[in-house]
């Protein structure tokens, strides 16, 4: 993993692959690389690939071809989208998010006096065992 040294707000993370492949680590919690690479090496560590689900949020912010390359892994997996994907099996259209433009979206509150966020209205739990 190395640093995007553009990143000014947190850490962001690169991970290369022979293929050239490109993925990006948002570390939203840490405050420097080293505590990033620290945290992820130690997540790294506990990872069961028995029994893993890997979780994507797909919004404007990204070209539509990640959401394809996404759905032939071959992990258990599901992808929360702004707007309906028919021809992507693993997706999960999230109503509240319809007029979102931006990434994170899934988690925000509906509004300042509800407590409810957006992912409320799917029942993960249920959509999660639906696919394992």
């Amino acid at each position: 993993m190395i640093y995007d040294e553009n990143s000014k707000e947190y850490p962001i993370g690169i991970l290369s692959f022979a293929d050239k492949r490109v993925i990006h680590v948002h570390f939203l919690h840490d405050n420097s690389f080293e505590q990033a690479k620290l945290d992820w090496n130690r997540r790294k560590s506990r990872i069961d690939y028995n029994n893993l689900l890997v979780i994507y949020e797909h919004f404007n912010k990204f070209d539509n071809s990640i959401i394809k390359e996404f759905d032939k892994i071959s992990y258990p997996k599901i992808v929360f989208t702004h707007k309906r994907f028919g021809n992507i099996k693993s997706s999960k259209y999230i109503y509240a998010c319809r007029k979102e433009k931006g990434f994170g979206t899934i988690t925000k509150f509906k509004n300042k006096l509800s407590g409810k966020r957006n992912i409320y209205d799917c029942d993960i739990v249920k959509q999660t065992n639906n696919i394992l």
